[in-house]
């Protein structure tokens, strides 16, 4: 039997619609092409659902971390991830490839292991003709929460230090299938407790102002934001 509920198979399927349809490609072959550091067979494994005992083994053994991985079980915490670098990876090349964009991989674990301590630094860095580099973080929603509740939740490190550095939020709703990109400068957060971060603090904004756009668009909408940096 499987360990994937409902909600992960879902994660899974956004991220594997996400690779077959800009990419053409399967799981194990995008893993393998972008040269993860971590197996290619464990993070495929832990996507498709077909874990071995040794793969159980090895991330009880990594990720049993109750402080970065809140109420999920290691092999949930794996799994999003993976998800996350399949996504940030994606991102980078359409990024770099189609958009012209020098971007590169800025976060602790860029070289994709897993880590114990990983430092809060943003997930890339855009760095414009003119050498100006702006850090970039992805923000993923696979539930529709955000349009639903008109705000976004994200874990006070990654808000703050984002904001510090004068950086860009790239957020990508996969239940309605477009995105919003905003200057964290522009919003307003405010910290509280946040039951889904295992009682953490959360910086919550509201989207007043920031508009969504159809996924077609990303190309164009981009290109404009980080050339009127």
């Amino acid at each position: 039997m499987g360990w994937q509920s409902e909600e992960y198979e879902k994660k899974v399927e956004f991220a594997r619609s996400f690779i077959e349809s800009n990419f053409g490609s399967n799981f194990e072959d995008f893993i393998e092409e972008e040269n993860w550091e971590e197996s290619t067979d464990l993070c495929s494994n832990v996507l498709n659902d077909c874990l071995r005992e040794e793969d159980e083994d090895y991330l009880n053994e990594k990720l049993d971390l109750a402080h970065l991985r809140d109420r999920r079980r290691p092999v949930e915490y794996a799994c999003d991830l993976i998800v996350g670098w399949v996504l940030e990876d994606g991102i980078l090349r359409i990024l770099r490839e189609e958009m012209d964009l020098e971007t590169n991989l800025s976060s602790a674990d860029k070289n994709r292991k897993f880590l114990k301590s990983p430092d809060a630094t943003p997930d890339m860095t855009v760095i414009k003709s003119d050498g100006t580099e702006i850090p970039l973080e992805l923000a993923q929603d696979f539930t529709g929460y955000w349009q639903k509740n008109n705000k976004i939740d994200l874990r006070d490190n990654k808000y703050v230090n984002i904001k510090e550095e004068d950086g860009v939020l790239l957020g990508l709703d996969f239940e309605n299938e477009d995105f919003f990109v905003v200057d964290i400068s522009e919003t307003d957060g405010h910290s509280h407790p946040h039951p889904p971060f295992g009682g953490k603090k959360a910086y919550t904004f509201e989207f007043d102002g920031i508009e969504f756009h159809d996924v077609d668009e990303m190309k164009e909408v981009l290109k404009d934001h980080f050339e009127g940096r």
